[in-house]
């Protein structure tokens, strides 16, 4: 493991990957979590944005053909986003098969709803975030490519609105068309490229006022707490922003401050650090792949303990299924990355023997 991850560090900036590392761990652990306690709460309430926010710090700088950025895109994020939109269609068609449910005119119009964004309504969620960064990627790209200060500031503006409006009418949550998410993760994603010059200096002086940033980390993470507590239940998957949009806006951004000071600490930690690194250069086969996990390790527990009941109640519980999720994971991330890398628009890995 830590071999690969070696080599993939060199050409990367170390502690963005272990946030990326420290963000996908939280994706999990937030989507075990039956009920909406203070943790699952703290979690949501900023753990999207950030992701969104952190692509921005990737966003495109040079010139490049609309054809060539479509077609990168298209490769990395809607490919795999079509690929298990099909996979979760067949076992939802399977398992309506063997219950005798099937609804086919249905069926069929929510697969391609599913597929074109407009209606989300597939069992693996999680990966309706691949699909929203598709779109906040396209429409960067041309705001990139244009007057870029009036397009930003008319699309904020535009942000406000909509924010404002979902403020009033709350959104219904079952709608979860993925336009909606993409624009609220627009907002992080700009922000995100404005900060892309400070990524070194941020790293330098976290690491040149180490006791200064744990302090700060402290009470950020305080302010966590506190604030999604007031704010309440927050779902960027469903257009959920709890009780106020302003509250989850801060929110997001003291969450993505609290990620990156604890990345750059960890950074200076060798093996707990190659460990977090994986799953951060890997994040995208994580989020594909998680919700199948959490559901079969859940499946396995119920034949023996009442998981309804450890998972809402017992944070224990709930951290070491977790843990155990990620495990799985952590086995079927270089199976994916030997047999299926296509999927995430990556080359395919060879073996020892094909090397030599």
């Amino acid at each position: 493991m830590e071999n690969a991850v070696n080599k993939i560090i060199n050409s990367r900036i170390e502690y963005i990957d272990v946030a990326k590392g420290i963000g996908i761990f939280l994706v999990v652990y937030a989507h075990v979590l039956y009920n909406w306690n203070w943790i699952a709460m703290s979690i949501c309430s900023y753990h999207m944005p950030f992701f969104f926010l952190l692509s921005g710090l990737f966003a495109i700088n040079k010139d490049i053909k609309f054809r060539d950025y479509l077609l990168k895109q298209f490769k990395t994020l809607l490919l795999p986003f079509f690929v298990f939109v099909v996979i979760d269609y067949v076992l939802q068609f399977a398992a309506a098969l063997y219950t005798k449910t099937v609804n086919l005119s249905e069926f069929i119009a929510n697969f391609f709803l599913s597929l074109s964004g407009i209606k989300f309504t597939v069992l693996n969620g999680p990966i309706w975030f691949i699909f929203s960064l598709f779109v906040v990627k396209i429409i960067y790209y041309f705001i990139k490519k244009n007057n870029f200060l009036k397009i930003v500031i008319g699309l904020l503006c535009f942000l406000f609105i909509v924010f404002v409006i979902f403020e009033v009418i709350k959104i219904d949550p079952f709608l979860h068309c993925l336009y909606l998410e993409s624009i609220c993760g627009l907002l992080f994603f700009i922000v995100g490229s404005y900060c892309k010059p400070y990524i070194k200096k941020t790293e330098k002086v976290i690491n040149n006022h180490k006791v200064i940033s744990a302090v700060i980390l402290l009470i950020l993470v305080f302010a966590i707490i506190k604030l999604a507590k007031i704010n309440g239940h927050v779902s960027m998957a469903n257009c959920i922003f709890g009780n106020y949009i302003s509250l989850f806006i801060l929110d997001s951004f003291i969450g993505t401050a609290v990620i990156i000071i604890i990345s750059v600490l960890i950074s200076n930690m060798k093996y707990f650090k190659s460990i977090i690194l994986f799953f951060g250069v890997n994040s995208i086969i994580v989020l594909l792949l998680h919700d199948y996990a959490i559901k079969a390790v859940e499946t396995v527990l119920s034949r023996f303990v009442n998981t309804a009941d450890l998972l809402t109640n017992n944070i224990w519980f709930q951290t070491a299924v977790t843990i155990v999720v990620m495990i799985i994971i952590s086995i079927a991330i270089p199976i994916f990355n030997r047999f299926f890398p296509f999927i995430i628009g990556k080359k395919r890995e060879k073996s020892i023997k094909e090397q030599n």
